[in-house]
């Protein structure tokens, strides 16, 4: 039921930070779980990836955020297209977290949640791949109390099989640093387990609270499909490193996850890197018929069309 997720940040100043958390998930799936009433974060302290002896069970800081809101995304606006009925909700979690800075270590912050749409076409297991929502704060990101960059709009839930199409998906820096755009691929996190004792461990579906990196990504189905390629496409549907705009011809029906990263840098310096996923519905639509009546008007006896 997941479709797509993206987690950012704002420095407060102090060690402060406040971090927002969005989760969409398509809202016609039948039998699927809604999001959660409270999403269960955790935070790692970390050389890198190397979390040392922190673990699910002990991590560096742990926090329940309770779901602020649940927020319908339009559809696109087709005026001469019939799309399919696509049903999209978004889940919105804020939070604010004290992060004493350090000069060596990132904080990993994270939320894991299972699972994905059973009807994808370019990943293996989509019903048994979940996600990690995560992003690092590393040390030069402390140091000068940064904000990350923040997505501008959510794509479009439908695009046209056969049709190009361009969609601008591009990000926001309060800080003015240089964003560079690439397709990655989603992170994994969690599983399919509902039963009791491992529902909310490392492979059970809404690990509580997200497990420590690092962080398998997705398995594309290859050699059709890849982080890179996420969707094939005539001329290949690409993104623009340094505009973020999508373009492309889709030429074939089916879901695709697409995921995208922005890289933030100050001076030639990484800052942070901001990852998100969602999905592409690619439709055959189909055309209407628009009736443009020819209006005849009388003024002053004379004939206006």
């Amino acid at each position: 039921h997941l479709i797509g997720r993206v987690m950012s940040y704002e420095g407060l100043g102090g060690d402060n930070y406040r971090f927002t958390l969005k989760v969409y998930r398509d809202c016609n799936c039948t039998d699927c779980a809604f999001f959660d009433n409270e999403a269960a974060i955790a935070v790692y302290r970390c050389n890198g990836t190397n979390c040392g002896p922190q673990t699910q069970s002990n991590p560096f800081l742990a926090v329940n955020v309770r779901l602020a809101s649940v927020n319908a995304v339009s559809p696109p606006d087709y005026p001469c297209l019939i799309p399919p009925n696509v049903c999209v909700q978004e889940g919105l979690y804020t939070f604010t977290l004290n992060l004493p800075r350090s000069t060596t270590q990132s904080y990993h912050i994270s939320y894991q949640r299972c699972c994905r749409n059973v009807t994808i076409n370019n990943i293996v297991d989509p019903d048994d791949s979940g996600a990690t929502f995560t992003i690092e704060l590393t040390p030069f990101a402390q140091a000068v109390c940064n904000n990350s960059p923040t997505f501008d709009t959510y794509p479009p839930s439908i695009v046209c099989n056969g049709l190009p199409f361009s969609y601008d998906h591009s990000a926001t820096d309060a800080d003015g640093d240089q964003l560079i755009y690439e397709f990655c691929s989603p992170l994994l996190g969690g599983g399919q387990i509902l039963s009791p004792g491992l529902y909310t461990t490392c492979i059970g579906a809404s690990p509580t609270p997200a497990c420590p990196p690092p962080y398998d990504p997705v398995a594309f189905v290859a050699p059709a499909f890849s982080p890179s390629q996420p969707m094939g496409g005539n001329p290949l549907v690409s993104i623009n490193p340094f505009t973020g705009l999508i373009t492309g011809t889709p030429n074939l029906q089916g879901q695709f996850v697409v995921g995208v990263c922005v890289s933030e840098y100050r001076n030639g310096q990484l800052l942070s890197r901001v990852y998100r996923d969602f999905q592409f519905n690619v439709a055959n639509c189909d055309p209407t018929v628009v009736a443009d009546i020819e209006e005849t008007v009388l003024l002053d006896g004379r004939r206006f069309v």
